[in-house]
């Protein structure tokens, strides 16, 4: 088959584009577009790919692709270009190749399976004819009648087109022939008869003639026998028989023993020849059916059947028109798949080599879409997957070049920064004001800077190439030499001595270190040195102010106890006593306060001077702090040395200390232990000698006192308890009782004072009179006093509300006098439980105040702003002046119990409560006698016109709830008499 026309894959001619505009290989977005030319395989692409594909430049713009992105160009003229055919062709040829071997291989299939339907038909129909001739004839010669038979067969051969004979051959071998054209009988010939009866005919359907009939054309014409005229019959014409008698009259061995050649000549001049024994080209191509006949198991006869295929032509005919046309309509088909095939591959192939053509110049951004869901779209795929790795390679190549860009620039700038850095480590070098020099691994000089000079006094230059001095120094307090550590350790930092050029030793501090290789190995070692002999004269300046006091030079607090360690551990190694004094001045506060503080620095600096005089040179003199000092005598051997050293110490106050012609009578308060007798470290020696000092404070001051058991025993019971009141505190174990005092001359209730007990589940902990004394020696007392305010204000509030307004008066300790959180705790109370502040009154002792008058003036001067009403408790026991009297804001004077007691005693206090009473109306002061136990007190306090009276005698402390019954009552005291 040849097909006209232009082929599809014939190569294009270059031309121009058609879009004039744009520059060739260069699409409108600016970047190469895809070539459609395929050079490395020889396939040009056709015209109307290009037309077709309008993303793909043509050949002669990938050429001016290819020059303009200086692809290498080769001398010289180029060579013959070999062509090949296309991918297009080759797959076309191959699919139309395997379409016609698939035809062939059909047709070589569907031949035989013809001819074999063409033969199974024909066999199927002479098997059908000879079984019925073979029933007929069965039945004939079993009653030998031919002449149904001979009607059968002829009847037979003239209804079946392409029955071409029809031969019943008998036991004997005769044989009944029927043709189109006639009909004879045959007789047996003895060579064929004893055959015959040898072997027997064989049946089936084969091609050519039946046994006996495949000999010579004359024999066979001869021994036809139709158309005679007489027993048999005679043929008027093919196909016809003339039969005036039956021929079962007569038998067919009769016939053919009238004619001893088995025939007439009359028969062999009409009879037409037989076919050739293998179906000559001069007849039809015969195939004949053999079927023997058998009754009862006898054989009868054999019937054969012979069929034409020219019967059959038309329908084979037929069968090769229709495959015909099949195989011809199959090669239109492989012809247009392959066509197609090579259409659909080479669009989609063109397209990929364009694309991979036009990221050659680096074009990274383009990606190709192929979605024909086949291998070419794998590849595309493929090819997308490739340009992301190679995108992203090239990202982390870019990142990796500004990586290494930026390294450049780091290193540039760390060795622009390394040099400037060697230039500053030069001037460092040069200017330093340490001395530094520089040796080689054995220690000799190297270099030095001109501060090795000027700290050394040795000549820089004569330094170089000698051996280091630090190779025989020793540091501080050591034996092993500098340079022996630094080789061990690698380096080495401490106090040394270095020599000096004028012959003496400087106090050094000295820095080695050695600079090593890779392998350890030591290369130089530098030396960094200063001169630290001011620095040692400010150590032990600043040693000697720590632990020493600024105003008397001697030890402070901390150097004691270091000094009282090393006395305690010689007189431990001696077997010696060694005694400590506590010494405490007594008064030193009122001369500090009296006069300006320089005397009193004086008097601290005389005072010192005076017991270190009278201290051997090895004993230990210190000041603790304030007016505190600690002496510490070793080398004790018996009591009469202590009282020595004792009565030594206690004549240096015995003297006055005069200032600006004043002299100043002070004394003070001895307390002393002893080791090992008392305690065996530092702290338990003052720590006894304190309270040896405070028992001597007890004694009446300018006492000495010697440590004891019981003074140990009754300190511990006081700090115990003093920490038991700090719980109880907390615990809130503290409550209120409150005391009437009454007017002296009605004798009914006008205010009450608040008292303080302190009860634990319903027993009494503590009388006041014990532990008020412990919590005034510490803090507790300001808690105490708080809480005493709060509860007196919360109560009165309660009573307010129940119709009861009774002021209540608390009493203030001498340590809150110091304190204005006092005053503002008062405010606050006030405010929170809306008390009035003249429903408050506040007593304060006498002798409290007196100890600090200024401040307890104003602290008094403070509450009476507030509106707050101040009495002096205990009057006439804290020795105050009038002048003192006349300035304090007050409003009531308590007579002291002690004066109401020996009122009525003989030499009694009778006039001295007349001249409190006489003093307290020239100041227009309010009196309360306290302590009225028995009627006669009473009768004598109010004949002597006391305002307001307080005692047993009128009424013990009571609960609130009692307080407020009695007043209900109608708040009128009875008099009686208590017992002391």
């Amino acid at each position: 088959m040849s097909l006209t026309g232009p082929s599809p894959f014939a190569p294009a001619a270059a031309g121009p584009f058609a879009d004039a505009g744009r520059t060739p290989g260069i699409g409108s977005s600016g970047q190469p577009e895809p070539s459609g030319q395929l050079s490395a395989s020889g396939l040009a692409t056709p015209a109307a790919e290009w037309s077709e594909s309008p993303e793909l430049s043509k050949p002669s713009d990938l050429r001016d692709a290819a020059r303009s992105s200086g692809s290498p160009r080769q001398s010289g003229p180029p060579g013959p270009q070999r062509r090949g055919f296309g991918i297009a062709f080759k797959a076309g040829w191959l699919a139309f190749v395997a379409g016609m071997v698939i035809i062939a291989a059909i047709l070589g299939m569907i031949i035989p399976y013809q001819q074999g339907v063409l033969r199974r038909g024909m066999e199927s129909q002479a098997d059908k004819l000879a079984s019925s001739v073979a029933e007929v004839a069965a039945s004939a010669l079993a009653a030998e009648d031919y002449a149904a038979l001979v009607d059968h067969c002829t009847g037979v051969l003239q209804r079946q087109p392409g029955l071409e004979y029809i031969v019943v051959t008998r036991v004997d071998g005769s044989s009944l022939v029927f043709r189109r054209d006639g009909w004879g009988f045959r007789a047996a010939s003895h060579a064929s008869t004893g055959a015959a009866a040898q072997t027997g005919p064989t049946s089936g359907f084969r091609r050519g003639l039946p046994p006996g009939l495949d000999g010579p054309a004359s024999d066979w014409n001869g021994q036809w026998l139709g158309g005679m005229t007489g027993q048999a019959g005679a043929l008027d014409a093919p196909g016809t028989a003339r039969s005036p008698n039956p021929p079962q009259s007569r038998k067919p061995t009769d016939v053919a023993a009238s004619d001893p050649r088995g025939g007439s000549p009359g028969a062999s001049r009409d009879a037409s020849p037989g076919p050739s024994a293998n179906g000559s080209a001069d007849g039809p191509e015969v195939y004949h059916h053999l079927l023997p006949v058998e009754r009862a198991g006898i054989s009868i006869c054999t019937v054969a059947v012979g069929l034409a295929l020219d019967g059959y032509r038309a329908e084979q005919r037929a069968a090769w028109w229709h495959i015909g046309a099949l195989t011809a309509t199959a090669m239109l088909v492989a012809l247009g798949t392959a066509l197609l095939l090579s259409r659909t591959v080479t669009r989609t192939v063109l397209r990929l080599s364009g694309w991979v053509r036009s990221i050659g110049p680096g074009n990274m951004g383009q990606r190709i879409q192929i979605d024909t869901g086949d291998e070419l779209e794998g590849l595309a795929n493929a090819f997308n997957g490739m340009l992301d790795l190679l995108e992203a390679s090239q990202r982390e190549l870019n990142e990796v070049h500004r990586e290494l860009e930026r390294r450049v620039r780091d290193r540039t700038a760390q060795l622009c920064d390394a040099n400037a850095k060697l230039h500053l480590m030069g001037e460092v070098f040069t200017h330093a004001v340490e001395g530094i020099f520089i040796t080689d691994s054995a220690g000799t000089v190297v270099a030095v800077n001109p501060a090795f000079e000027r700290i050394t006094g040795v000549d820089a230059q004569s330094m170089v190439g000698r051996l280091s001095p630090a190779l025989g120094m020793v540091p501080v307090g050591g034996t092993r030499s500098v340079w022996d550590e630094m080789l061990e350790h690698g380096s080495w930092i401490g106090e040394t001595r270095g020599p000096h050029s004028g012959g003496w030793q400087i106090p050094q501090w000295l820095s080695l270190v050695s600079i090593r290789d890779e392998g350890g190995v030591i290369l130089n070692c530098v030396g960094v040195f200063s001169d630290i002999t001011d620095i040692k004269q400010k150590e032990a300046q600043i040693t000697h102010q720590a632990n020493h006091d600024d105003l008397t030079g001697l030890p402070n607090r901390k150097h004691i106890f270091e000094l009282l360690r090393e006395a305690i551990a010689k007189a431990s190694v001696r077997g010696q006593k060694l005694a400590v004094v506590f010494i405490d001045m007594d008064g030193f506060k009122f001369i500090n306060d009296s006069y300006d503080h320089a005397t009193g620095d004086q008097l601290l600096c005389d005072v010192a001077r005076r017991l270190r005089a009278a201290l051997r040179p090895g004993d230990i003199l210190g000041r603790l702090g304030g007016d505190e000092f600690v002496a510490a005598v070793g080398g004790i051997s018996d009591k009469s040395h202590l009282d020595g050293i004792m009565r030594r110490l206690f004549e240096t106050f015995a003297e006055p200390f005069e200032y600006g012609g004043m002299g100043f009578s002070v004394t003070a308060s001895f307390g002393v232990s002893v080791y090992p007798d008392d305690g065996d470290s530092a702290n338990a020696l003052l720590s006894r000698a304190d309270i040896a000092m405070y028992r001597a404070k007890d004694m009446g001051k300018n006492a000495i006192a010697v440590f004891c058991e019981e003074q140990c025993l009754e300190f511990t019971r006081r700090y115990r308890m003093d920490q038991e009141i700090k719980a109880a505190i907390a615990g809130r174990e503290f409550r209120l009782v409150y005391q009437p005092i009454a007017d002296a001359r009605t004798l009914r209730v006008r205010k009450v004072e608040a008292l303080l007990r302190w009860e634990r589940d319903g027993a009494v902990v503590a009388p006041p009179s014990v532990f008020i004394p412990v919590a005034e020696s510490s803090n507790s007392i300001r808690e105490i006093t708080r809480l005493v305010v709060e509860m007196a204000c919360a109560q009165h509030a309660a009573w307010r509300l129940e119709g009861l307004t009774l002021p209540v008066a608390v009493n203030i300790s001498s340590r809150c006098l110091n304190s204005d959180e006092t005053i503002s705790h008062i405010a606050a109370c006030l405010n929170a439980y809306d008390v009035p502040p003249d429903a408050l009154e506040v007593e304060i002792t006498e002798t409290s105040l007196m100890q600090n008058y200024e401040r307890g003036n104003a602290m008094l001067c403070t509450l009476r702003a507030l509106g707050v009403r101040v009495s002096l408790d205990d009057f006439g026991t804290g020795y105050s002046s009038l002048q003192y009297l006349a300035r304090m804001p007050i409003h009531a004077l308590k007579i002291d119990r002690t004066f109401v007691q020996e009122l009525l005693d003989e030499g009694g206090s009778l006039e001295i409560v007349e001249t409190i009473l006489g003093l307290a109306r020239s100041l227009r002061l309010a009196t309360v006698a306290e302590g009225v136990e028995t009627a006669a007190q009473l009768s004598a306090l109010r004949g002597m016109g006391v305002d307001y009276l307080q005692g047993y005698c009128l009424g013990r402390p009571l609960p609130a709830d009692d307080i407020l019954a009695l007043c209900r009552r109608g708040m009128r005291l009875v008099p009686r008499d208590v017992e002391r």
